[in-house]
This record gives structure tokens, sequence and C-alpha cells, in this order.
């Protein structure tokens, strides 16, 4: 199942039973829409085709990088008919811009969003202008404007339309950009009493005439309704889709966030989000009980806001923000029928053989990651489920062999036991490594390093991604089919972490976090 919780422009991304559908992108500045692919509701564009709306693509194995407006971003590609392609809605995201489908689903309407910044407003997507009237009227084409009245220097007034954005102005006259989109405006030395020529800024090719714009003010309605600023900003809470597989939550609000929420996970089934310097209301909290959360709440912290998300059980998420707001998508793992027992687990005690692994002192990485394997073997039988090793003596086997042994048997879940090693011997705990990004991934991870801090007795570095250390990953996760963990479980050469991971009781500790933890993941329990 998978939940997607966005502030005024959501986008979801496709579950594997969504059908893949032909799209078109009207962006500004292309002389032609671009073709790509709806998944969900992400717009999938092939990277070839960037160029041509001024995009840099630099293509990588794992990844791609995007190069806009001197701006990089790296994202993940998926191939669609033989061509790889970007999600082109969290691009826009990214970089400053606001998408959305049309009424039948199949053309997405790309526009940049500016800000007011001082004298100037600012755009990080290129977009096309004329000016008309003698300077008065500012027609920015492919474009919008985020402000709230309070926001809007007196004297200007916008209007939007479903083209751009028009700026009428009877006192300031404007400068418009020959290069990075800031339009500067400021009042004339003397007034104005010669029409300005029509300053056409747009990307058009050579040849082609941008098309007429209307200058009747009365044809397009203002932007929003003004806001009363002393109160709390109403977010409207709507379920756009709920299904077995996917539910969509919106909250709505006519208010531009001017800060960019922070995600804070409190449990593997509880986070919250803070709004920093605003105060926010929901009217109503409870729609959303049918789509995976059991309670939605509102408190105040200092002068930010802090909702916070219950959910019927745990699940991964994803985060991203735009100038509209922040997005999350809460993912649910097939779990089957949420019990460990019946579940095939393989166990991977790091190393062995030739390969001892990191030593300090009389501790070696190979006998210690046995021990703890050889322990948690144990416990995962006893909880009813089936444990296969990829070895329980002290043999050499390769990297490729132990994600195969997970792969050849269908395993549930991998988990690859290791100890840690450093220059710095002052560094201490234990750390949780999952293959990204895979939301489903981090979570199982979530799950077992929440339970081993609480029992191992070490202190909690945290759960990292294995790109953080290479850039293709660890080889046993990278390879392995199912969802699977490197837990390392401290450093060797620190003398207080060593010392515990002696003691008699650490593989029997560790093994019941573990299973715990496990267990956390499918629900199983409390």
């Amino acid at each position: 199942m998978r939940l997607l919780v966005c502030f005024t422009l959501g986008m979801a991304v496709a579950t594997a039973a969504a059908q893949l559908q032909p799209a078109e992108v009207q962006y500004i500045g292309a002389e032609k829409p671009l073709r790509g692919y709806r998944l969900g509701d992400e717009c999938f564009v092939p990277i070839e085709l960037l160029p041509s709306i001024g995009w840099d693509a630099t293509l990588r194995s794992d990844k791609v990088t995007l190069t806009v407006a001197g701006r990089k971003v790296e994202f993940p590609h998926r191939t669609f008919a033989g061509s790889q392609s970007i999600p082109f809605r969290k691009a826009m995201a990214e970089f400053g811009g606001e998408t959305e489908w049309d009424r039948i689903g199949r053309v997405l309407k790309a526009v940049a969003i500016g800000k007011f910044a001082g004298g100037q407003i600012k755009f990080a997507l290129p977009v096309s202008s004329v000016t008309l009237d003698a300077g008065k009227i500012l027609e920015i084409r492919g474009a919008k404007i985020l402000a709230s009245p309070a926001q809007v220097p007196k004297g200007i007034k916008l209007q939007q339309g479903p083209d751009g954005v028009r700026i009428i102005s009877s006192q300031y006259s404007w400068d418009i950009p020959n290069g990075p989109e800031q339009y500067s405006f400021s009042l004339p030395a003397a007034p104005l009493t010669n029409p300005l020529p029509m300053a056409d800024t747009s990307q058009s090719p050579v040849g082609t005439t941008p098309p007429p714009v209307s200058t009747e003010p009365t044809q397009i309605p203002p932007v929003e309704p003004p806001v009363d600023p002393s109160g709390d900003i109403p977010l409207d809470l709507v379920v756009q889709t709920d299904n077995a597989t996917s539910s969509i939550i919106q909250l709505r609000t006519i208010v531009p966030l001017t800060s960019a929420p922070q995600l804070r996970m409190i449990e593997p089934n509880v986070f919250e989000l803070v709004m920093p310097n605003v105060a926010i209301a929901i009217s109503n909290p409870d729609a959303a009980k049918a789509s995976g959360v059991t309670n939605v709440a509102v408190t105040k912290e200092g002068t930010s806001s802090v909702i916070r998300f219950i959910l019927d059980r745990p699940m991964g998420y994803e985060i991203w923000t735009d100038a509209s707001g922040v997005s999350i998508q809460l993912i649910k793992p097939a779990i089957g029928n949420g019990k460990l027992a019946g579940k095939l687990i393989v166990v991977d005690p790091g190393h062995g053989g030739k390969d001892g692994g990191a030593k300090s002192g009389i501790a070696r990485e190979k006998d210690l990651t046995l021990k703890v394997s050889l322990a948690l073997a144990e416990q995962l039988k006893a909880a009813g489920a089936t444990v296969i090793m990829t070895r329980r003596t002290d043999v050499f086997i390769g990297l490729t062999e132990r994600a195969e042994v997970a792969n050849r048997n269908k395993a549930d879940f991998f988990i690859s036991v290791h100890i840690n090693s450093t220059a710095k011997a002052s560094t201490s705990g234990s750390i949780t490594f999952f293959h990204g990004p895979s939301a489903v991934k981090e979570l199982l991870a979530r799950c077992l390093q929440q339970q081993l801090a609480k029992i191992n007795g070490l202190p909690s570095i945290g759960v990292w991604s294995d790109k953080r250390i290479y850039n293709s990953g660890f080889a046993v996760l990278r390879m392995s089919k199912m969802p699977g963990v490197l837990l390392e479980l401290g450093f060797i050469n620190h003398p207080n972490d060593r010392a515990r991971m002696l003691q008699a009781d650490f593989p029997a500790s560790v093994a019941g976090a573990v299973v715990k933890g496990l267990k956390v993941y499918l629900g199983d329990g409390k």
C-alpha cells in the first residue's frame, strides 16, 4: 500500500499494479510538447528530450544528474520503451516549478514559480515575458507567482491566467532580464511619456512569433482571495484516491508555505511534520482514517506547528518539497500474513575462512559475526521462521554466492552480520545499512536499528544507505532481490565496543533485537 500526503501540490509514485500510459508535457519555451509516460501520478520523460527545454542530463549507471539554470540535482532513472527516463514532476518541484494534470490526465502542464524578494521577482526556471502598455503591465508566460497579499508591494496587482501571470502597476517600471530570471521593479525617476517597444525575451526559436497577449485585465481572475494573517492557516484534508495499494491525501491551503516542513520519525508507525513559523489548523483530521492513518493531530511548538500522523502499521516514506509545500509518500511493504512464523530468512555471517575481516587484539570479526548469526538463527527458528545460513563454520564464501543463496531460495529477508572498524578509535556504536533508495528497505533497517539501540548496550549511529560508503552500494545488498540489511554491530577497535561484543550475552542480545525488529516491521504483535 502506498499513501501520499501532500500540501497544495502532490505527486504519487506508481505502484507495480499501476498501468503505464502515454502522456505529454506542456513546458514553456519548448517548441513542441515532451512525450513521456504517466505512471500513477508521476510523468516520466525520456532523458534524450530534456535538451530541448534547456535541461542538461548526464547519465550514470544508477542515476542521472540534471543541470538546470546552473543548479545540479541527482535523480534515479527508470527505463520505459527502451529509454531512460526521469520523474519530471519531482524534478520540476526540486527546481522551483509546479505541475498539474489536465482533466483527463493525459497532458501535464508545467510552470515556473516566482517569489517576491525585495525589489525583485525571482524565478528558478526560465520563463518568457512581454511588457505592455508603457511598461505598466508585465506578462510572464508559463509562470505563477506565489505570494500572500502582505508580500505584494503596494501599487502592484497580480492576475493569474491559464497561460501565465500578469503584473499590473501604475507606479513602477520594470527591468526585464537577459539571463537569470530576476525581474526588478522600481519607481521611475520621471513619468513615462513614451510607450516602450514590446520586449520579447522568450526562448522561442528563430522565425517564430510568440502568441498574442490580451491586454484586457478583466479576462483573468485574481490569483487568490485575501486571508486574515492573524489567524491559523486552514488546511483542508481531502482523500483523493484510496484503494488496496495506493491512497493520496491532500492538505489544501490557499496560502503558500514560506518554509520547508521538516520530517521527524518518532516510531516506525508515527511521524511528525514540523511547520516552521506558521500556525495551522486542520479542519477535518478524521478524513484520512480509511487510508492507513489512525490519527492526525496538530500541536504548537514555539512559533511552529507540528502535525503528528499515527499509522495503522509501520510504513516506509519518501519526502520532497517544492514552492507549494511538502509531499510525503508512505509505502506499506508486502508482508504476506504479517507473521514472522513461516517466513524464510537468510542469515549471512560476514567474512570467514581466509577472509578474517576486522581484527583488534584477540577479537576477530569473522568469529564474532558467526557467534551472533548462530544465536540469531536459533531465535528465528524458535519464532517459527525457516532459516538458511550462508555459512555455519569458518569457511570462505564469495559475495555473489551469499546473495544468490537468498535469491535461489526466494527468501523473505536477507540479514548480513558484520563488525565495524575505523581509523578513528574514538568512533563507537552500531549502524544498520540498506541498499537505497528504497523506502521499504529503509523501513526494515529502521525497525531493526531501533531495537538494537534498545538492547545491545552500544550507542546508535543510525540507519545509512550503503551508497554512503560506495557509489554502487554493498554487493550482498545490491545483488539480493528481497528486503535486506547489513548490520554493523559496533567498532572492533573501540575499547568499549569490543568489550561489549566479547561478553557472553552479546550474541543472544543482538539476536533478540533483530527478531523483535522483524516483528515490528511485519506488524506481528505490539
